[in-house]
């Protein structure tokens, strides 16, 4: 189990690789930001979560 967070999100857990899927594609579900400031995400803001995107894929494209 891993846990993943960005300066925007709440807590993400994921445990196996389809997990890691789905949070990879829903990751803006999981954003605490308003509906405005979701809509208006900057690009500096974007690159902290698109970090934490990335470790998660790369934490879980190697197991089965």
């Amino acid at each position: 189990m891993e846990v993943y967070k960005s300066p925007f999100t709440s807590e993400i857990t994921v445990n196996t690789k389809e997990e890691a899927v789905d949070a990879y594609i829903g990751f803006c579900g999981y954003c605490n930001k308003d509906a405005i400031s979701q809509f208006h995400c900057s690009g500096a803001d974007a690159e902290k979560c698109h970090e934490v995107m990335e470790q998660i894929i790369n934490d879980f494209s190697n197991k089965e």
